[in-house]
Protein backbone atom coordinates (compact mmCIF):
# COMPACT_ATOMS: atom_id res chain seq x y z
CA UNK A 1 0.00 0.00 0.00
CA UNK A 2 1.47 3.33 -1.03
CA UNK A 3 0.49 6.70 0.28
CA UNK A 4 1.51 10.25 -0.38
CA UNK A 5 2.72 12.21 2.60
CA UNK A 6 1.44 15.67 3.26
CA UNK A 7 3.55 18.76 3.85
CA UNK A 8 5.82 19.00 6.87
CA UNK A 9 3.92 19.74 10.08
CA UNK A 10 5.96 21.51 12.76
CA UNK A 11 3.29 20.51 15.27
CA UNK A 12 4.00 16.80 14.59
CA UNK A 13 7.76 16.98 13.96
CA UNK A 14 9.84 16.24 17.05
CA UNK A 15 13.39 15.50 18.20
CA UNK A 16 15.03 12.94 20.48
CA UNK A 17 18.48 12.88 22.06
CA UNK A 18 20.59 9.86 21.14
CA UNK A 19 20.04 7.30 23.92
CA UNK A 20 17.58 9.81 25.49
CA UNK A 21 20.54 11.33 27.37
CA UNK A 22 20.70 15.13 27.67
CA UNK A 23 23.57 15.52 30.17
CA UNK A 24 27.02 15.75 28.62
CA UNK A 25 30.61 16.20 29.71
CA UNK A 26 32.56 19.17 28.32
CA UNK A 27 33.89 18.88 24.75
CA UNK A 28 31.59 15.97 23.96
CA UNK A 29 29.94 15.35 20.60
CA UNK A 30 26.15 15.57 20.93
CA UNK A 31 23.60 13.90 18.66
CA UNK A 32 19.94 14.86 18.31
CA UNK A 33 17.57 13.18 15.85
CA UNK A 34 14.76 15.17 14.21
CA UNK A 35 11.79 13.10 13.00
CA UNK A 36 9.95 15.01 10.29
CA UNK A 37 6.23 14.22 10.16
CA UNK A 38 3.13 15.39 8.31
CA UNK A 39 -0.14 16.14 10.10
CA UNK A 40 -1.10 12.45 9.99
CA UNK A 41 2.18 11.33 11.58
CA UNK A 42 3.73 9.99 8.36
CA UNK A 43 7.45 10.49 7.79
CA UNK A 44 8.20 13.35 5.39
CA UNK A 45 11.12 12.29 3.20
CA UNK A 46 12.41 15.62 1.90
CA UNK A 47 14.75 17.09 4.49
CA UNK A 48 13.54 20.48 5.69
CA UNK A 49 15.85 23.47 5.89
CA UNK A 50 16.06 23.89 9.67
CA UNK A 51 18.22 25.92 11.98
CA UNK A 52 19.29 25.40 15.59
CA UNK A 53 19.40 28.18 18.16
CA UNK A 54 20.92 27.48 21.57
CA UNK A 55 20.51 29.68 24.64
CA UNK A 56 22.43 29.33 27.89
CA UNK A 57 20.33 29.59 31.05
CA UNK A 58 18.11 32.68 30.98
CA UNK A 59 20.24 34.57 28.44
CA UNK A 60 18.44 36.22 25.54
CA UNK A 61 21.41 36.16 23.15
CA UNK A 62 22.12 32.75 21.57
CA UNK A 63 25.26 30.89 22.61
CA UNK A 64 27.83 30.53 19.85
CA UNK A 65 28.08 26.97 18.54
CA UNK A 66 30.10 27.03 15.34
CA UNK A 67 30.04 23.32 14.62
CA UNK A 68 26.32 22.54 14.30
CA UNK A 69 25.82 20.06 11.45
CA UNK A 70 22.67 18.70 9.81
CA UNK A 71 22.62 15.51 7.78
CA UNK A 72 20.30 12.70 6.80
CA UNK A 73 20.36 10.10 9.57
CA UNK A 74 21.44 6.88 7.88
CA UNK A 75 19.44 3.84 8.95
CA UNK A 76 16.91 5.86 10.97
CA UNK A 77 14.16 5.97 8.35
CA UNK A 78 13.19 8.53 5.78
CA UNK A 79 12.72 12.08 6.88
CA UNK A 80 15.07 11.80 9.86
CA UNK A 81 17.77 14.42 10.28
CA UNK A 82 20.75 14.09 12.57
CA UNK A 83 21.99 17.25 14.28
CA UNK A 84 25.47 17.11 15.76
CA UNK A 85 27.55 19.63 17.68
CA UNK A 86 30.24 19.71 20.37
CA UNK A 87 29.57 20.97 23.88
CA UNK A 88 31.67 23.89 25.01
CA UNK A 89 31.04 25.72 28.28
CA UNK A 90 29.37 24.18 31.32
CA UNK A 91 25.79 25.15 32.09
CA UNK A 92 22.14 24.50 31.37
CA UNK A 93 21.05 25.15 27.79
CA UNK A 94 17.84 25.35 25.75
CA UNK A 95 17.95 24.24 22.12
CA UNK A 96 15.33 25.39 19.62
CA UNK A 97 14.84 23.87 16.17
CA UNK A 98 12.99 26.06 13.70
CA UNK A 99 12.70 27.07 10.08
CA UNK A 100 13.78 30.45 8.71
CA UNK A 101 10.33 31.88 9.51
CA UNK A 102 10.67 30.99 13.20
CA UNK A 103 8.25 28.03 13.20
CA UNK A 104 9.48 25.74 15.97
CA UNK A 105 9.09 21.97 16.00
CA UNK A 106 7.07 20.24 18.69
CA UNK A 107 8.72 19.86 22.09
CA UNK A 108 10.89 22.99 21.93
CA UNK A 109 12.95 23.84 23.80
CA UNK A 110 15.09 20.71 24.06
CA UNK A 111 17.04 21.27 27.25
CA UNK A 112 20.48 19.87 27.94
CA UNK A 113 23.22 20.27 30.53
CA UNK A 114 26.97 20.41 30.14
CA UNK A 115 28.82 19.36 33.26
CA UNK A 116 31.41 21.59 34.81
CA UNK A 117 34.62 20.57 36.51
CA UNK A 118 32.99 20.65 39.97
CA UNK A 119 31.38 17.33 40.88
CA UNK A 120 32.32 16.04 37.44
CA UNK A 121 33.14 12.52 38.55
CA UNK A 122 29.76 11.62 40.15
CA UNK A 123 27.84 13.26 37.31
CA UNK A 124 29.99 11.61 34.66
CA UNK A 125 29.49 8.25 36.37
CA UNK A 126 25.70 8.68 36.26
CA UNK A 127 25.91 9.79 32.61
CA UNK A 128 27.94 6.68 31.69
CA UNK A 129 25.69 4.38 33.70
CA UNK A 130 22.53 5.73 32.07
CA UNK A 131 24.07 5.58 28.59
CA UNK A 132 25.19 1.97 29.16
CA UNK A 133 21.73 1.00 30.40
CA UNK A 134 19.96 2.64 27.47
CA UNK A 135 22.32 1.11 24.91
CA UNK A 136 21.70 -2.38 26.24
CA UNK A 137 17.96 -1.86 26.61
CA UNK A 138 17.51 -1.53 22.82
Amino acid sequence: MQYTTGPLSFQHTYAEWKYQVNIFPPNKGVKLYVFQKDKWGNAVGALANLQVIIYRGDETIPSPYADIWFQAAEGSGKGTQLITFTTTAAGIFSLYIEDVSGNKISGCPYNFSVLGSKNLLPSLFLYCLRTFYLMHEM
